[in-house]
């Protein structure tokens, strides 16, 4: 009677097993979605208590949208642990809640809580990034640190302050941090009040995007932003920090608080995207030796290069350095150099010579241009970035800087040591149009200012384009401007200028 009793089990358990593969596989094959019925499943058995993370969403984003992760974090400092839940977005196909997401497409977080109403209502925060952005790819990776002072809201009697970390949350691409979201805790509502989102309660206060690294410093609480986007060719990066400012418990590194526009940064320089190459004299690009050249000149760097390395042999850039005469390469006097940063640097390959022997990478180059610009300390005294124009050769299969162009554009006197020799008069040597700034208008208020580059000249035809960068991530055209920036402080205005034959000439100006 058991046997059979056990029989009659097993054969129905194997038959419930094999009713369920059927009707998954059905659903797989005729696309029938299972989610609706699992949920309603889950409701019941959980008596009502299913808290459906995907639905915080419209119906129509659901259906391109999956659950990657949940976790369960302080985010206010009330003891009570919330749940982050990671979104991943544009993908289709079942959910892999629980499992990691391995496509490349859109995430984003959203913070629910259930601190109001007996019983608790679970209310969804949404982290927004400026744009309706999104805080990464790949992954994210969720810090705390405590950078701002959050008041109480109301204040308690004592007056005292309540510590809340910001959110960081990086954006890894590979093995890169290339984005970083920072949001502060803000008290929006009263307890008595419902729960909501407008305003935020989780303010922006830090959006960086870098292809080449996105860090925090703990210690100054500066973001440093790496970007390869103009030196994608040579792995050099353009580094640029930025500082947290503004009231006490409304820190922001954006304009303002809760702007989605970021701030001026502070500093913006160009170096190697990770340590410089181990025998830098054997790189391909020229503009590497001009950077190594000037870093090797502050002993800050502590490079452990030999500078006249990086000059060509018998060259008047040589003659020069031998003679200790370093305004000739942009500096204010003789002095050591320290606090040294390049704050531009460009290379034109379109101008490149090539011999007509060929190599296994194709002609080799002879010879370039690199224009460069230097921001620097001596003793007391600092240098002003201008725009320096160098003639670069390639001397016995590695680039080395030969002599320094005129400001007429007129090249300096050929190098003593190269064949073929390059000189002002080489089919092909262009002669560069020169631009000039006039600061013609200086506000009261330290923010207004008016440029005229009409004074500039085009020795080879007649200039056709202006365009102006200020400094501050804004641009205009037109050989006569007026700008106001948003905030006060020292900026750098660099004029380009075009011609009727495609060149172009640069200069720039500080202000005020």
């Amino acid at each position: 009677m058991i046997k059979t009793v056990l029989n009659a089990f097993f054969i129905s358990l194997i038959a419930i097993v094999v009713l369920l593969i059927g009707a998954a596989l059905a659903a797989r094959l005729f696309g029938i979605d299972l989610k609706p019925t699992a949920n309603t499943m889950a409701e019941l058995m959980s008596n009502g208590r299913l808290v459906s993370f995907d639905t915080v969403y419209d119906d129509g984003s659901a259906t391109n949208l999956r659950v990657c992760k949940v976790e369960r974090n302080d985010t206010d400092g009330d003891g009570f642990r919330e749940w982050l839940v990671y979104y991943q977005f544009d993908t289709v196909g079942p959910s892999k809640f629980g499992k990691p997401c391995p496509d490349n497409s859109p995430r984003s977080v959203s913070i629910y809580d259930s601190d109001r109403g007996n019983p608790p209502i679970v209310f969804p925060y949404n982290l927004k990034a400026p744009d309706r952005d999104f805080l990464g790819e790949t992954n994210l990776v969720l810090e705390k640190h405590e950078i701002v002072k959050n008041i109480v809201s109301p204040p308690p009697a004592s007056g005292t302050v309540d510590e809340i970390p910001e959110l960081f949350f990086f954006g890894v691409r590979g093995n890169t941090r290339n984005q970083l979201t920072v949001f502060k805790y803000q008290y929006n509502t009263d307890n008595w009040e419902s729960p909501t989102n407008i305003p935020d309660r989780y303010v922006l206060i830090g959006a960086f995007n870098g292809s080449g690294g996105v860090s925090f410093d703990k210690d100054t609480k500066n973001v440093t932003v790496k970007d390869r986007g103009p030196f994608e060719r040579s792995q050099l990066v353009v580094k640029t920090v930025y500082e947290l400012h503004g009231e006490p418990g409304a820190e922001t590194y954006m304009q303002s608080f809760g702007s989605s526009a970021l701030r001026s940064p502070i500093e913006s320089t160009i170096d190697f995207a990770g340590k410089p190459p181990a025998n830098i004299l054997e790189t391909e690009y020229p503009e590497k030796i001009v950077l190594a050249f000037y870093q090797s000149l502050d002993p800050g760097y502590d490079r452990g290069w030999n500078t006249s390395d990086f000059l060509a042999g018998g060259s008047q850039a040589a003659e020069h350095f031998g003679k200790g005469d370093l305004p000739y390469f942009g500096f204010a006097n003789r002095n050591p150099v320290s606090d040294l940063a390049v704050v531009a640097l460009q290379y034109f390959p379109l101008v490149e010579q090539v011999s007509a022997s060929a190599t296994v990478e194709g002609p080799r180059p002879q010879y370039g241009y690199v224009e460069v610009a230097i921001a620097a300390k001596q003793g007391d005294v600092s240098v002003i970035p201008q725009i320096l124009r160098f003639l670069v050769i390639n001397q016995n299969g590695q680039w080395k800087i030969d002599s320094r162009w005129s400001d007429m554009g007129e090249a300096a006197p050929p190098p003593a040591v190269v064949q073929p020799t390059p000189t002002a008069s080489a089919p092909g040597a262009p002669v560069l149009p020169v631009a000039k700034i006039n600061v013609f208008l200086r506000g009261k208020d330290g923010l207004t200012f008016g440029f005229d580059g009409g004074q500039s000249t085009a020795p080879g035809g007649k200039i056709v384009a202006y365009e102006w960068n200020f400094g501050d991530g804004s641009t205009g055209s037109g050989d006569k401007i007026i700008y106001s920036y948003a905030q006060a402080g020292s900026h750098t205005v660099t004029l380009t200028v075009y011609d009727d034959k495609g060149q172009q000439g640069t200069t720039a100006v500080n202000v005020p």
